[in-house]
């Protein structure tokens, strides 16, 4: 029986791996996060990396390794941008729009809304971008809906109309030293507009409860949905027969 594995990194970092091998790198805040468990020299190269936005706790450690890891990086203008001017080739580092799917190795990627903002700030002058959320389409079709930051808005509605995720990376709280894009309440209204079947919330600080009250919400909210927290370096297995 095929199935998908979805490996939790801390923050909104996953490493996602497909039916048939492939791996895709999600978010990939890895060297100055005090959640991964794992370091840069240990990590898996993946054959594709997707990133959401320019902020460090999301873009992270995209540059690094890509430059190491001849793979291709899809994301949004900022950090996009950001990749051309130090050297990755416009073959491999290529922009993501709402709206957009790119396809690689028989899965597929769509650029969604994100209510948010993208901003390299370390750069001069800063680098500015619309920050996306993404739906990924495995070989067997399992579709997860990577939500990276974003505030709840109505559209979630449509997004479950037209492109019926049935996994969601949820954001329930704030980076460290951050205000909140969604609290746990409204991430648990965001999995009922979605229709998800099962939800893992994400970008929290560790010690938080914040996603075990996001739990308590799902079950008052979308009592369909099936809340799955995750530890930094826990793996899920994931069958695409189970979500049909």
């Amino acid at each position: 029986m095929s199935e998908v594995k979805l490996k939790y990194l801390g923050v909104s970092a996953f490493q996602l791996t497909t039916e048939s091998g492939t791996r895709v790198l999600i978010d990939p805040y890895i060297s100055e996060s005090d959640q991964c468990p794992i370091t840069l020299e240990e990590l898996e190269s993946p054959d594709l990396m997707i990133v959401t936005h320019a902020a460090r706790d999301h873009m992270g450690d995209a540059l690094e390794i890509a430059r190491k890891c001849d793979c291709p990086v899809w994301s949004d203008n900022a950090v996009i941008t950001h990749l051309l001017r130090n050297g990755i080739s416009a073959e491999r580092a290529k922009g993501m729009a709402y709206g957009y799917v790119r396809r690689f190795k028989g899965i597929a990627v769509r650029a969604v809304q994100a209510w948010h903002a993208s901003i390299l700030r370390t750069v001069e002058p800063p680098l500015y971008g619309n920050p996306v959320g993404f739906i990924i389409y495995t070989e067997d079709d399992l579709r997860l809906y990577h939500l990276g930051d974003t505030a709840i808005f109505g559209d979630m509605k449509m997004i479950a109309e037209l492109y019926k995720p049935q996994i969601g990376m949820v954001c329930v709280g704030a980076f460290k030293g951050a205000e909140a894009e969604m609290s746990p309440d409204e991430g648990a209204i965001a999995c009922r507009w979605l229709g998800l079947k099962m939800a893992i919330p994400m970008h929290y600080v560790m010690e938080s409860k914040e996603p075990y009250f996001f739990a308590k919400f799902v079950e008052k909210e979308s009592p369909a949905t099936r809340v799955k927290v995750m530890l930094p370096g826990d793996e899920l297995r994931l069958s695409p027969a189970d979500f049909r």
